[in-house]
């Protein structure tokens, strides 16, 4: 039988060789999966976080781009790699809580297979419309579509993407019917709506001021909770459907098991990139936001949007094999 003087000379050996990984680490280049493909506003705002961070570690954090299926193929390759804290993985909403729910075989769990390390950012979209709309505003948009249902199209993603979730909630929560016509690419939907194929859509809200003020879209509502800085006539969809949000965040995570050590190292190095006032900036002018939770409150969060994006899904019916 262990005795007491045992387990505490035990405790002492393993808290003692967690602050030396910690002192040493790291020793060589992190990897930092993206599992979207290069070009994408995740993926660039990953790149300015690896540059920075890797000032921090003084090792280079090298950005490495893993799209396909929803990000699936991205985050297996991260499950399945050693859990010593130099593969990292940029989580997203669509990899860790919708994915999940929408394809049948998948070989990671968010919240078995990960932990998270640091909350990053959370963006939102806005609701784009064709000029040749007649309603001039989200009221008068969810009026014509509650007197002619099934008449309006949405431009969205593929079925239990992003885009297509936020049309779905705006649906239920409005209590109307609008037609979703998927689109491959944000660059097809804006031309669908600018050309009046489809009479709106969600784009994200970087993309809207790259983009649609050159065309002089009308933009009728933000998904955010309140109005966003670079957007200040744009009202919230929650003005007008209260309880409205819709957003997608990014959270860096890492394999289960890596040491605690370890991620407490990568913790303080990726806050204070995030708190730091060129990473806000750039933030803010994307549309987006920084956040802050502990560890066990992003856990707790993740935990959450996967019930609620889950039920998202099965209620829009989306599935892949």
């Amino acid at each position: 039988m262990i005795t007491l003087r045992v387990r505490v000379l035990v405790i002492l050996v393993l808290c003692v060789s967690g602050v030396a990984v910690a002192q040493g680490y790291p020793e060589r280049p992190l990897r930092l999966i993206v599992p979207l493909a290069a070009g994408s506003g995740t993926d660039l705002m990953t790149r300015l976080l690896a540059q920075r961070l890797g000032e921090r570690l003084r090792q280079q954090v090298i950005v490495d781009n893993r799209g396909g299926a929803g990000g699936m193929i991205g985050a297996e390759l991260a499950a399945r790699s050693q859990a010593d804290g130099y593969t990292l993985l940029m989580g997203g909403s669509v990899t860790l809580t919708i994915t999940p729910a929408v394809y049948k075989n998948i070989s990671y769990d968010p919240l078995r297979d990960f932990m998270p390390v640091a909350s990053i950012s959370r963006f939102y979209s806005v609701l784009v419309a064709a000029p040749s709309i007649t309603a001039k505003s989200l009221s008068e948009f969810i009026a014509h579509a509650r007197s002619h249902p099934g008449e309006l199209r949405l431009a969205s993603a593929e079925p239990g993407t992003a885009s297509h979730l936020a049309g779905q909630l705006l649906s239920s929560m409005a209590r109307i019917d609008l037609l979703q016509v998927p689109y491959k690419g944000g660059t097809m939907r804006l031309n669908a709506v600018a050309s009046g194929e489809s009479h709106a859509s969600f784009l994200t809200v970087s993309a809207a001021l790259q983009f649609v003020k050159q065309l002089k879209l009308p933009l009728f509502g933000v998904t955010s909770p309140k109005r966003l800085s670079p957007l200040p006539g744009v009202p919230a969809i929650a003005e007008i459907v209260p309880g409205y949000e819709w957003s997608g965040w990014q959270i860096l995570m890492v394999p289960a098991r890596t040491p605690p050590a370890v991620i407490n190292r990568l913790r303080l190095a990726v806050t204070d990139v995030v708190a730091s006032s060129e990473f806000k900036q750039y933030l803010s002018a994307e549309g987006s936001e920084g956040f802050h939770q502990t560890p066990d409150e992003l856990r707790l969060f993740i935990r959450n949007e996967m019930t609620r994006n889950g039920n998202l899904v099965k209620s829009s019916g989306a599935h892949a094999n």
